[in-house]
């Protein structure tokens, strides 16, 4: 509280108040920080008080400190001969320009004991604790008037270069070089002024601390700095004062040894007074671009900017760079296809978009690695606004489950020598290829007794043409068998007596599906066991197949269930197999099934001409899967090719790759023992073994 007391100097009377939290004999805090004048340059400020002891003492565990209402934790207590220091780092950044309100509460070692409050208010500014900052002043240098190019670096002692000279077209330009005001840079043509109010460094003060002065059009000041060895990005603020308005643009610079610089623009700084402002004090700018964004800029390793007078005049104090997202700063991987640890592409194109960030990505630098082998001959690669892509056809002939892993490298402007970009996944053969995979949709059974449209040669219909059926009748025992089910949502063929219960599949779980651009795509579902669908299709090409039902079911503690028949002009009914596999456990996740025969291996199924194919529905515990469409991956007939093996280093980290044919065995000698390499498919990338040598030979299957 305030007491305030009367004081009788001579024939003067004197008010006085002390702030104390007692009596005279009370402590008080005697320093806080942030100043309560008001204003930090931080959004993560120091909160920092000292309470002074006077006949009584601080209890140092009392003391907590608030921000707004909440209470900061853990605070650093130092318990000093003269009082109590209390201090809390701020860790998640404020908003610039936030007003906040803080608290410290202690009590006094006398009895009875009493808490005491005290309260000030701060607010927030542009800059964080672990801004670097640039003094206009502190622009290159030389030390003979003839080699320019020195600078300073952070970390310097204030005022390293004072008195040092600078060559002009190299570390400067002025375009009047004689200097009215050498109270810094005195040899130079740059005028400097000690500045004593402007002294603060996000929460340091400097004990020395000047101005460059009348900053004219044209003027330029060069500052060479040492960043780290990787990108960095920063948010970049001109501290300065202006009597008008004034432009200053930010430009990186290359070759600043010499006077044929090459400079690029960043930025510019737009020094603009609202109504009312004291053109008298010194602000921050930002950086920004010619839309009024903020600019982010990536900088590392020595990198040069400049500080360039557009147009205006101006007093500059330094430079302030807040430090941004560091890592994101190169150019990123934004998409991949096969995604990683997926199991159901087959031959797949290869797809990696790279995206540019801050730097962005050189396309002729882009290296793709297939089962560790060079393969950037024979890929596709586009240069984008955005980024760049790379495209590579994946040969056939992969067995279902192999292995494959890729990696690709890239490098980007701006990335200071360090080693490209690169990224790596794998994923597993699968059976789905759009472009080489015939697809027979769930919704899309035969019409009108037995017609049909997809493949018909009386039409032009593709086999994988989309949504022909929309609207067309069938007959029930014919077409199709269905038990009606109440509630069940009736589209896309409606009609029908029964309707079927159909609606939209949502099914995106393998990423694009040819021929629903604008068709869109059903599943149908509230089957019962029993139900049953025709398909009629002409079949040409490749004849054998193997077969996948695309299904979801909501339940996870049986199999899937259902059956593919060939179905006779006459009536008769002949099984092709089962579609047998762990559901997916979620009505709208869709998944592979393989039709499999009695022995439980794949199917093959042969097909040619015109055939009707019929699935009939089975259950989970009564209750039957959704069903979006049957798959047919054509493969040729197994012709037996005699044993071999090959060996060949790896393009990438001097792994080898194995090719072989038959049953792949290895042994730490040659005479053995052999053990077989099980899950083995060719190609195989052999990384460090932990024996000293290792052979590998092969054996005929069984």
């Amino acid at each position: 509280m305030k007491r305030c007391r009367a004081i009788g100097v001579h024939l003067a009377v004197y008010a006085t108040c002390v702030l104390t939290s007692l009596a005279v004999q009370a402590s008080i805090p005697s320093r806080v920080f942030p100043s309560p004048v008001g204003y930090t340059h931080v959004r993560d400020p120091i909160i920092k008080v000292f309470i002074r002891d006077f006949d009584a003492q601080v209890v140092p565990s009392s003391v907590r400190l608030f921000l707004g209402g909440m209470e900061l934790t853990p605070l650093v207590i130092t318990d000093r001969s003269d009082g109590v220091e209390a201090e809390y780092r701020v860790r998640d950044l404020l908003p610039t320009g936030s007003t906040h309100i803080a608290t410290v509460t202690y009590s006094d070692d006398i009895a009875p004991p009493l808490t005491w409050t005290n309260t000030w208010t701060f607010q927030a500014g542009s800059l964080t604790r672990d801004t670097l900052f640039i003094e206009a002043e502190d622009f290159n240098y030389s030390d003979d008037g003839v080699t320019g190019g020195l600078h300073a670096n952070f970390g310097n002692p204030n005022c390293s270069l004072i008195g040092k000279d600078a060559v002009r077209f190299i570390d400067y330009f002025e375009s009047d070089d004689s200097n009215l005001q050498p109270a810094y840079r005195g040899p130079t043509g740059v005028e400097t002024l000690l500045e004593n109010t402007d002294n603060m460094r996000g929460e340091r003060s400097l004990s020395c601390d000047y101005v460059v002065r009348s900053f004219d059009a044209g003027d330029w000041c060069n500052y060479t700095r040492e960043f780290p060895v990787y990108d960095q990005a920063f948010y970049v603020y001109l501290r300065a004062k202006s009597f008008a308005g004034s432009r200053v643009r930010l430009d990186r610079v290359e070759g600043a040894t010499a006077t044929n610089q090459a400079i690029t623009s960043v930025g510019a700084f737009e020094i603009v007074h609202p109504l009312g402002a004291n053109p008298n004090t010194y602000q921050f700018y930002q950086l920004r671009l010619n839309d009024h964004s903020a600019r982010l800029t990536g900088v590392c390793g020595s990198t040069t900017l400049r500080l360039t007078m557009v147009d205006g005049a101006l007093d500059v104090n330094y430079l302030a760079l807040v430090p941004a997202s560091g890592p994101h700063e190169r150019s990123q991987v934004g998409s991949v296809y096969p995604p990683p640890g997926s199991d159901y592409a087959r031959a797949p194109l290869i797809k990696i978009a790279l995206y540019d960030w801050e730097a962005e990505v050189i396309p002729s630098s882009i290296k793709l690695f297939f089962d560790c082998m060079d393969v950037t001959a024979g890929a596709t690669i586009t240069d984008l606004p955005s980024g760049a892509t790379i495209a590579y056809q994946t040969p056939t002939g992969s067995p279902l489950g192999a292995r494959h892993e890729v990696h690709v490298q890239w490098d980007d402007t701006r990335h200071c020598g360090l080693p490209p970009n690169d990224h790596s996944w794998a994923y597993f053969e699968g059976p789905y290829n759009p472009a080489m995979t015939l697809f027979i949709e769930a919704e899309d059974f035969d019409t009108a007794g037995g017609h049909y449209f997809p493949s018909n040669p009386a039409t032009t219909n593709g086999f994988n043409r989309k949504g022909l059926y929309q609207g067309a009748s069938a007959l029930h025992d014919i077409d199709y068998h269905f038990q009606p089910q109440a509630g069940a949502p009736v589209v896309y063929r409606t009609g029908l007596n029964p309707e079927v219960g159909m609606r939209e599949a949502a099914d995106a779980g393998v990423g694009e599906r040819p021929g629903f651009e604008t068709a869109v795509d059903y599943r149908i579902g509230w089957n019962t066991v029993g139900n049953w669908y025709n398909y009629t299709r002409f079949w040409s090409g490749q004849p054998w197949h193997h077969v996948y039902l695309r299904a979801s079911h909501g339940m996870t503690n049986n199999y899937n269930h259902g059956s593919l028949s060939l179905a006779d002009t006459n009536g008769a009914i002949q099984s092709l197999g089962t579609f047998d596999g762990i559901p997916s456990g979620n009505w709208d996740v869709f998944k592979f099934i393989p039709l499999r025969n009695s022995f439980g291996n794949l199917a093959a199924v042969h097909l040619t001409g015109e055939r009707t194919l019929r699935y009939t529905a089975a259950s989970i515990g009564g209750i039957t899967p959704d069903i979006n469409y049957l798959m047919f991956v054509p493969f040729p007939p197994v012709v037996a090719s005699p044993p071999f093996v090959g060996v060949r280093r790896c393009d990438i980290d001097g792994s080898l790759q194995l090719t072989f044919s038959g049953v792949l065995q290895s042994a730490d000698a040659i005479t053995g023992p052999w053990e077989t390499v099980n899950g083995a498919f060719s190609p195989l990338v052999i990384r460090g073994t932990g024996a000293a040598q290792k052979f590998w030979r092969v054996a005929p299957p069984e």
